[in-house]
């Protein structure tokens, strides 16, 4: 088998970022993080603005970033369009567990803004999904807060 190696940045610039949201979840799901990060700002943020309890705002590098790492969860992405040069929405769904041995909801899907920045990181994603609390309890069982 032939082992093709990509350039991220190249292949935003031709093909958009819908490439980008793949790569973002490829990587997480193979828990290489190191190379997860890369694609994603330092000051990166996620926002829930349903999540049942408030809105929630979330630096993604220090709760996403953490959390995949200590817990089992693969995302499946179904669909990922993209509305703008550098701004995508994509249909996800997760299966896992979180830190504190919480099964997810088997049906725990949703959808996703990906907004990324002239560098093609990723600057703020934001989601929408049915599940009340879930995003606050995700970050508070693998941050042990």
């Amino acid at each position: 088998m032939t082992k093709i190696t990509i350039d991220l940045d190249q292949w935003a610039g031709t093909l958009g970022v819908a490439p980008l949201v793949q790569a973002y979840y490829d990587l997480e799901n193979a828990r290489k993080m190191d190379e997860w990060r890369k694609l994603v700002a330092d000051d990166c943020t996620y926002t829930a603005p349903f999540d049942g309890k408030g809105p929630v705002t979330l630096k993604l590098l220090d709760v996403i970033g953490t959390a995949v790492e200590e817990v089992g969860v693969y995302t499946r992405i179904k669909w990922i369009a993209e509305v703008e040069p550098n701004v995508a929405f994509a249909q996800w769904e997760v299966d896992g567990t979180l830190a504190d041995g919480e099964k997810l909801p088997d049906d725990y899907t949703g959808v996703n803004k990906y907004e990324f920045n002239d560098e093609g990181r990723l600057q703020a994603t934001t989601g929408f999904h049915l599940f009340p609390g879930m995003v606050a309890k995700f970050g508070e069982t693998s941050l042990n807060l």
